[in-house]
């Protein structure tokens, strides 16, 4: 099991693709209302367009590859998660949107044909009021592993199936009051001070950063419709 896709729910479609594609430099494939974004040739991640009158919440959303999204779904909701949509059929396979019990939002992929692969992320992580219960939930229902990471000033978790690790679990705290839970997916650039102009440029905005990690430089930025995400530039 790991994060096989990412998808944008878009509240305007035309808009995310000009601000994704002078961001990343990505190209699109028209489905209708969804948009497949690649760069020289490689699946990169997709666009929707929100319909006009639904409820469906716009931001970045990953996806977990499952070889059964029935039962991953059942295995969701008995650990105490919910769906926002049901196992649904899109005709390349079965997808399920999902929350866990802090309302967290991400997905569940099961492929038409084939192995779900790993998705083009340089990283993703899920910022949690309980990063414990955040551990039980995803380690229970995607039979993963959590490695805790010391000497940090909050709780952290690393996802791990096997040698590969998929992903985090931030421990929120105090600061974060009045930002909902949710998954922070970051994409990776090669120069994140050029790229945070360039977001700027586009009718974004910087949230916080560019700042040094110990993993990389990176930047929390908002698109031009509000809607977050995080740039990463790894270590030379």
């Amino acid at each position: 099991m790991t994060i096989t896709w990412a998808d944008l729910m878009a509240p305007d479609l035309n808009a995310a693709k000009a601000f994704y594609g002078g961001l990343f430099r990505w190209e699109f494939t028209s489905t209708g209302r969804y948009e497949i974004a690649t760069l020289h040739g490689q699946r990169m991640a997709g666009i929707g367009q929100i319909p006009a009158g639904s409820k469906v919440e716009p931001g970045w959303i990953p996806y977990f590859g499952s070889e059964d999204a029935e039962a991953s779904a059942k295995a969701i909701v008995d650990a105490g998660g919910t769906l926002d949509r049901a196992p649904t059929d899109v005709g390349t396979g079965v997808s399920v949107l999902a929350r866990d019990p802090a309302r967290a939002r991400f997905g569940v992929w099961q492929p038409r044909e084939g192995v779900p692969e790993r998705a083009s992320l340089a990283w993703c992580e899920v910022n949690t009021p309980d990063a414990e219960a955040a551990r039980a939930f995803y380690t229970g229902i995607f039979g993963l592993e959590a490695q805790a990471m010391e000497g940090l000033a909050t709780a952290y978790f690393i996802l791990h199936r096997g040698d590969d690790e998929i992903g985090g679990i931030l421990q929120m705290t105090k600061a974060w009051e009045g930002i909902s839970p949710a998954w922070t997916l970051y994409f990776e650039v090669d120069d994140v001070n050029e790229a945070a102009f360039t977001v700027a440029e586009l009718g974004g905005k910087v949230e916080y950063g560019p700042f040094d990690s110990p993993y990389g430089r990176i930047a929390v930025i908002r698109d031009s419709q509000g809607l977050f995400l995080s740039l990463l530039q790894r270590p030379a």
